[in-house]
Parts: C-alpha cells; structure tokens; sequence
C-alpha cells in the first residue's frame, strides 16, 4: 500500500467522492425551478442560503466516502494509516467539491421546468465537473507525491492536503457568495 499501486488507486477513490457531491451541490440551485422567486422574496441572506444548500452534498459526501472505504477496505485490506488518511482526504474533498460545485451551481443555473431538467447549463455542468475532479486531484498531490519518492507516508504531506482543501473551501465559498 506504500507504492505505486496506492497512487493508482487513490484516484479511482476521489474522483466519485468528487463527482458525487460537486454534482450533488451543483444542481441544488437550479433545481428550485420557478419557486427560486421565493426564494428572492424571503428574507434571508445570501450566506444562509449556502449554508442551507451545503449541508446536504457534505453529509452525503462523508457518508459516502465512508462507505467507500469501508467497502474498499474489505477488498484490498489497506493498512491502518492509509485508511486514516484516506478518511481525512475524503472528508476534506467532500467540503471543497461541495462549495466549489455551488459556485458553478449559481454561476451557471437553468431554471427551466421541461420534462427533462438540466438544474445547470450544459457548459457550467462540462466546467464544474472538470474542475472538481481537477481540484480532487490537486488536493492529494501532495500524498501522491510523498508516496512516489519516498515509499512512505509522511503526516505532515497530509496536513498539507488538509491546508490545500481548506483553502480551496474557502475560495470558492468567496467565489460562490458573490453569485
């Protein structure tokens, strides 16, 4: 699990943890269709509105996460350490694709109420998809490295994932609070 073959495997583990709740997040906003007027007529500020719409795509995120890596510890047996810290990244990436995939979520809505509803526009959903799968990916790079040259997992590369997504969740819930 010190090798190579954590490296390959760690992507196939975040990158459904971030499709899952950018996604999730994502399409929160457009799914209020014609009742988003309600929304503008209550009195209630922008930040609560994210408040109440990230909650759902990281509680589902973590259990999700949680719920893959029990399944994959059963499969594959991974030591002890790399659980925790995949539990640790999982979480952290639950957050940042949860504010990120508000951000595209009220960058991009589609309102429309057809039989078939987007909740996002084609572009915003291309572009929030890539972006989350990219920023899941910039997050581990600092373990995925760790792990490439030294064989070995060091605490203090996943304290520094843990800062690169803390960062990013706070980026993009800026980004995400001036839509």
């Amino acid at each position: 699990a010190e090798g190579p073959d954590f490296v390959a495997f760690m992507p196939l583990y975040l990158m459904p943890v971030a499709i899952f709740c950018g996604l999730m997040a994502m399409t929160s906003i457009g799914q209020e269709g014609s009742a988003v007027w309600n929304l503008y007529a209550i009195p209630i500020l922008p930040r609560q509105l994210m408040k109440a719409k990230l909650v759902m795509p990281i509680s589902l995120g973590v259990v999700f996460s949680t719920v893959m890596i029990g399944i994959l510890n059963f499969i594959l047996k991974v030591p002890l350490p790399m659980l925790v810290v995949l539990v640790v990244l999982g979480a952290i990436v639950a957050f940042e694709e949860a504010a990120l995939g508000l951000y595209f979520g009220f960058k991009f809505p589609d309102f429309r109420e057809s039989v078939r509803a987007r909740f996002v526009s084609v572009w915003g959903s291309m572009f929030g998809m890539s972006a989350c799968v990219a920023v899941a990916l910039l997050t581990a790079v600092p373990i995925f490295l760790n792990i490439l040259i030294f064989h070995d997992l060091i605490n203090e590369m996943t304290i520094v994932s843990l800062v690169i997504g803390v960062v990013v969740f706070a980026l993009a819930l800026k980004l995400a609070e001036r839509q």
